[in-house]
């Protein structure tokens, strides 16, 4: 297992709430699907958390992940929180080790955004078409930055 840095790890927990919030917001599916596809998410890390004790990368991910607070109708808002999240990802990527746990918290983070997708369908309520085009394309960019498509 790689030694990362203090400043490294803070980073690449940051990356599993991008990912999380990333996923929420590849396809906006009502308030009350958020809520779903953010408790799944919040699911996922815990499982994780203990699925991968002595996994460093994983364990310094927070238990719960904040809700965000944006203003899912202002195209242009949503547009620069998306943005911002992409850089935190990629940012956070580059820094992945290809080792046993770099390997793992790559699985994890696909874990993550598979957890939130799949919680929910599109409509109000959530109870639509379970992949949208654009979670599905999150999800595939994804896949494709960490070495898994």
């Amino acid at each position: 297992m790689g030694e990362y840095t203090e400043e490294q790890l803070d980073k690449l927990a940051d990356v599993t709430e991008a990912v999380l919030v990333g996923a929420v917001l590849s396809d906006i599916s009502g308030p009350i699907a958020t809520v779903k596809e953010f408790m799944a998410g919040s699911n996922v890390i815990s499982e994780a958390r203990q699925h991968y004790p002595n996994n460093k990368l994983i364990q310094r991910v927070p238990e719960q992940i904040a809700e965000i607070n944006i203003d899912q109708g202002n195209e242009e808002e949503l547009a620069q929180f998306r943005s911002q999240i992409a850089r935190t990802i990629d940012e956070g990527l580059a820094l992945i080790w290809d080792d046993a746990e770099g390997r793992e918290y790559a699985a994890f983070l696909v874990a993550v955004a598979e957890g939130v997708i799949e919680s929910a369908g599109l409509g109000l309520f959530g109870g639509g078409e379970k992949v949208s085009r654009g979670e599905a394309q999150f999800l595939q960019v994804l896949k494709e930055r960490l070495g898994m498509a």
